[in-house]
């Protein structure tokens, strides 16, 4: 991408100071309804990736401070992180509140890890995909969603 990321696909994100993320599989059941806490660990799933986090200064700060403070939890319980995903897991399920989701695993934009890529990409350079007509008209307002209202819609929840 030349142009990226297309500033209306964006503009909204820091209006709400939530932090963006992507999700790269729809969540295990045994986690809805949303009532995650730090001290149970570390997740161990591929739920969050870490290839794209967005958000006001303010929100990238929270996010950072929240990160280390757990990864110091987790250290003083003897907690084996493993990956980041896992960590980065607990804490968005831990504060859904303050997380919006791009949810990856419903777009037909290419590997799901990757799929921000052409979901913010403005409309000239989607259109120079080949992989996916689909991905070329994809609606944001429906893969970006806030993460506490991920467990709504049963197409994001494992069946």
């Amino acid at each position: 991408f030349q142009s990226w990321p297309y500033e209306p696909s964006i503009h909204s994100i820091p209006a709400n100071n939530r932090l963006l993320l992507g999700m790269i599989s729809p969540l295990p059941p045994q986690f809805c309804p949303l009532s995650y806490t730090i001290d149970k660990g570390p997740i161990r799933h591929n739920l969050i990736e870490g290839g794209l986090i967005g958000g006001t200064s303010d929100v990238i700060h929270w996010w950072t401070s929240v990160f280390y403070e757990t990864i110091n939890i987790y250290i003083s319980k003897n907690f084996f992180i493993g990956k980041d995903q896992y960590l980065m897991n607990a804490i968005a399920l831990t504060y859904p509140h303050r997380i919006n989701m791009i949810l990856s695993f419903r777009t037909s934009c290419g590997d799901v890890w990757f799929a921000f890529g052409p979901l913010l990409a403005n409309q000239a350079e989607k259109q120079k995909l080949t992989f996916s007509k689909t991905c070329q008209h994809q609606n944001l307002s429906e893969v970006i969603i806030p993460f506490e209202d991920i467990c709504i819609d049963p197409r994001n929840v494992i069946q």
